[in-house]
């Protein structure tokens, strides 16, 4: 990875006769009003989830290369990057619930509470897979692996599920 800092120059004109001032458009960006370009935040998630590194901890491989970042950037960074894949999340969701066959599982994860200091409660992974088209669905649930699950985030679904039979 190469971590760069791209300047944008915008060209700014004085229109004849003071009728004002024209300044070139900034090119389009993922975050407004950011200077974080999408592989940046592409590298950040990718880090995050597929190599399980804490941002903490990718706040200090960064600093090794003389970038500071603070922390509390990162995760807003992180929460508007989050937002903008919010539409695709919705379409694999839509996706999923018009499927005729899935497969679905849950699993337990350990969820950090503040009204336990220093203690977790259980909170549910659920997901759902699809054969056609491929795609594969994440839901969480705070508290429960009951079947009421499925038919809230399927409500309405005509087709077959397939899972492990837990009861």
């Amino acid at each position: 990875a190469k971590i760069f800092v791209r300047r944008i120059i915008r060209p700014k004109y004085a229109l004849p006769k003071q009728a004002g001032i024209v300044i070139a458009d900034l090119p389009s960006l993922p975050l407004p009003r950011s200077n974080a370009g999408a592989s940046l935040l592409a590298w950040l998630l990718v880090n995050k989830y597929v190599n399980h590194l804490p941002f903490y901890r990718q706040v200090q491989m960064l600093k090794r290369d003389e970038i500071v970042l603070a922390e509390s950037t990162i995760n807003g960074w992180y929460s508007a990057t989050a937002d903008l894949l919010k539409i695709l999340y919705d379409r694999i969701g839509y996706h999923i619930r018009n499927s005729d066959h899935l497969f679905a599982d849950e699993t337990i994860i350990p969820v950090l509470c503040i009204d336990k200091l220093g203690g977790t409660v259980t909170g549910y992974h659920w997901i759902f897979k699809s054969i056609d088209p491929l795609l594969v669905y994440f839901y969480y649930d705070n508290g429960s692996r009951a079947k009421r699950i499925i038919g809230d985030v399927l409500p309405g679904f005509q087709g077959a599920i397939q899972c492990d039979g837990y009861v």
